[in-house]
């Protein structure tokens, strides 16, 4: 019994008329069958050969070939072996269907290992390159600032113009423009309100050309003009009068302190957090005041200071006290008590006489003052 391979897509396979002596691999669906029955997997091919060895039929030939699917990749005639050289050819057919479709690149490699390359002319002046650097690597222009670049001017030979201007590269002329007298001003000047034009200031250029024609450009024209964007009361009003002239003025009471350098603000600052004389009232408890709620002690304040003056003898009391030298010894004075005790000196030669007046003179002058004690 000849052993048949053929290969196709499902829908084919489907509608063929099944051979149970032949192959049958779907391109599409990558299934192997045998006849009708399917070899994809393991589990079908061991059904496979059961259902064959033990068919009454008892084809030993297929039974054969069946087992040797099953074999390895190194097992010739294997499902294996074939999937292999199968998956060898795809890869050499892949790789080696890529070729260069222009001069711009270079195909090389083996024909199953391809590499690409840019291809950089080798020709003078090609500013194309391979960058190596890292994070810059690919290709590469470089393009100058500026290669010798001239421009010369000379007198024109064409009639009715004035000069020609040539433009060179690398001593190469790139083009020459030559330039009419009409257009070549031999003199301008300003001037107000001339004859036949508006009133106004106007730039009057007269050309270098056979007829010297006059061109007037009013300056009005060349000025773009601005209108103020404040009203009155802005902290800064800007103003524009008639002659364009532009003018700010700050509106009084208008510059608030973010707008103020930080200096001064931190001065501000300082003066808002001062006391105020509406911060220091009276305290409740004697010898305080407060200030800002908080009582405060004022030192060195005692009691007499907010003592009552009844407290105390009134001014001048002890100079009357003590009176005067001339007083007599009948006065209520420290100086009429001595005159008392001088005059009962007298009275008295004993020894001891003179130390009993002293003492009695002094206990009169006792009797006289009333001490009290100073507190604070």
């Amino acid at each position: 019994m000849d052993i048949k391979f053929l290969r196709g897509t499902a829908e084919q396979y489907a509608a063929a008329t099944k051979n149970d002596g032949t192959f049958y691999y779907t391109t599409d669906t990558h299934k192997l069958y045998l006849g009708t029955y399917e070899l994809t997997t393991e589990d079908d091919i061991k059904n496979a050969v059961t259902l064959v060895n033990s068919s009454d039929k008892g084809n030993e030939k297929l039974y054969q070939e069946i087992t040797k699917l099953e074999g390895n990749a190194e097992t010739e005639g294997s499902i294996a072996s074939l999937l292999a050289a199968l998956k060898t050819t795809i890869e050499g057919e892949v790789v080696n269907t890529l070729t260069a479709a222009d001069d711009s690149v270079e195909v090389s490699g083996t024909a199953t290992a391809k590499t690409v390359a840019a291809k950089i002319s080798a020709a003078a002046n090609n500013s194309l390159s391979l960058r190596t650097v890292e994070g810059e690597e690919g290709l590469y222009v470089n393009v100058p600032a500026g290669v010798n670049y001239t421009v010369s001017v000379t007198e024109s030979s064409p009639e009715g113009y004035a000069k020609a201007y040539t433009f060179s590269q690398l001593g190469s002329t790139i083009a020459t423009v030559n330039i009419p007298k009409d257009m070549v001003v031999e003199s301008g000047e300003v001037v107000v309100d001339p004859q036949g034009q508006p009133a106004g200031t106007y730039l009057k250029l007269v050309l270098a050309n056979a007829d010297e024609d006059e061109i007037y450009i009013n300056v009005g024209d060349l000025i773009e003009y601005v209108t103020s964007g404040s009203q009155a009361g802005d902290m800064v009003v800007i103003d524009i009068d008639a002659q364009h002239k532009v003018t700010a003025t700050i509106t009084d009471g208008t510059i608030t302190k973010a707008k103020l350098d930080n200096s001064v603000q931190t001065s501000l600052n300082k003066a808002d957090s001062a006391l105020q004389v509406a911060d220091i009232t009276e305290g409740a408890t004697n010898g305080t005041i407060d200030v800002k709620g908080t009582e405060v002690s004022i030192h060195g304040l005692g009691s007499a200071a907010y003592t009552a003056s009844t407290a105390y003898d009134a001014a001048g009391a002890a100079a009357a006290v003590k009176g005067a030298s001339g007083d007599a010894a009948t006065a209520e004075t420290v100086y009429g008590a001595k005159a008392y005790a001088d005059s009962l000196a007298t009275n008295y030669d004993a020894a001891g006489s003179a130390s009993t007046a002293e003492t009695n003179a002094k206990a009169y002058a006792d009797e006289l003052l009333t001490w009290g004690t100073i507190s604070e």
